[in-house]
């Protein structure tokens, strides 16, 4: 038989009423509540990030092949698609897709207003997924001559599904479209949204290059984000000297890094719930040998060792951390699965990109948030629990 398991069952330490019982709940409380806030931060700020990363690689893919060299005002050269480009390219494992296009900087025009756009021209093939996530009003996929704006542009333009504009394309001479608006979307991207416009690659291709086999880039979306880099290393490996691949993220450096940041925000968080975690667990520790030190006094004289004394405590403290941290997860969780599926917590989408608290659970990351929270409290207990090795038992017996 345990006896300091047996012993440690025996001792009623959180009776209601007493003031050891009230400590012994507020520890639990103080405990949940803490990890419940290290699950909600997780959760929040992973699903942030991949909200805003999808975002991104919706309008550039998650790898972009370009032209080598530089262009100003996103005026990329086309070039020519090499034989048998696209088929070497899906070769290569972790490829989801590859799509040609065709992207030039241009002036829209409506009625009584103009803006400075980019014209992104795709062909039928195109994953349209992204944009028809976020579309308000038309229908997809673009057929040739009809155009998606946004939202932005539609306000600012003061166009309706349907409507015609011009496009002018810069080059000499000037070149024109008249396509048709088919769509409206809403990205929350405020950069892109004030200049991308979608439309057909035949168009570009018409005004830009000698025939239909003609692109600017090519967009790349992978199965597995954990095997980018070496996706691109294979990817460069198929290109020539006049081809280069980049990362989403080598596009869109200033938003990345800004993403980057939030991964310190989580652990000061993290790191500020362990600690206050460890602390009412500590605090209960010292309330339990405070109030049982007549009992500790007693099982020394009985001829109990330190070892097993510790061990009673610490099935008794093991039982808190069990409260502490199951009733945490329910609460956490339970707010993450509430506000995934209720959208509930809004948030301003002109600051965030996004309209509501985004939530994305993790098993893993879940599993190994219990395993650090509990190693932690654990090992912060060690040093505290020693005290009971310095109680002398006649003094201890006497200890009012």
């Amino acid at each position: 038989m345990n006896v300091s398991r047996y012993i440690s069952k025996k001792i009623q330490i959180d009776s209601p009423g007493t003031f050891t019982g009230k400590i012994i709940k507020i520890a639990i409380a103080g405990i949940a509540l803490g990890f419940a806030v290290i699950l909600v931060s997780s959760a929040t700020v992973e699903g942030f990030q991949r909200e805003i990363s999808s975002k991104i690689t919706g309008f550039s893919g998650d790898i972009e092949i370009r032209a080598t060299g530089s262009a100003s005002n996103n005026d990329y050269p086309m070039f020519e698609i090499p034989e048998n480009f696209v088929s070497d390219i899906k070769k290569i494992s972790n490829i989801k897709s590859i799509h040609a296009v065709a992207t030039k900087p241009a002036i829209i025009k409506s009625q009584d207003e103009l803006l400075g756009i980019l014209y992104k021209g795709v062909d039928s093939n195109y994953s349209f997924e992204f944009y028809q996530k976020n579309l308000l009003e038309g229908e997809m996929p673009l057929k040739q001559n009809e155009i998606l704006i946004s939202k932005f542009m539609a306000q600012k333009l003061q166009v309706k599904i349907g409507e015609k504009l011009r496009i002018y394309f810069i080059k000499q001479p000037i070149r024109a479209s008249a396509p048709i608006v088919k769509g409206i979307y809403h990205t929350g991207l405020d950069e892109q949204d004030k200049m991308m416009v979608l439309g057909n690659i035949s168009t570009v291709q018409r005004f830009f290059s000698e025939g239909a086999n003609f692109a600017t880039n090519f967009e790349i979306f992978v199965e597995d984000l954990g095997k980018l880099e070496k996706t691109k290393e294979d990817i460069s490996k198929n290109l020539d000297y006049s081809l280069d691949c980049h990362l989403s993220k080598e596009l869109f450096p200033q938003i990345y890094t800004w993403l980057d940041y939030l991964d310190l925000n989580k652990w000061i968080i993290l790191s500020l719930m362990f600690f206050v975690s460890a602390i009412c667990l500590v605090s209960a520790l010292l309330i339990l040998v405070i109030d049982r030190t007549k009992m500790i006094g007693l099982l020394k004289t009985l001829g109990a060792t330190n070892a097993l004394i510790k061990q009673i405590f610490m099935y008794k403290l093991a039982r808190i951390l069990a409260w502490g941290f199951g009733l945490g997860n329910i609460l956490g969780l339970g707010l993450c699965y509430f506000q995934k599926y209720t959208s509930y917590f809004k948030l301003d989408q002109e600051t965030y990109y996004i309209d509501t608290v985004p939530i994305y659970l993790n098993l893993s990351s879940i599993l190994l948030a219990n395993l650090i929270g509990i190693s932690i409290c654990m090992l912060v207990l060690m040093l505290p629990v020693q005290m009971v090795s310095k109680i002398n038992p006649s003094k201890s017996i006497r200890f009012d």
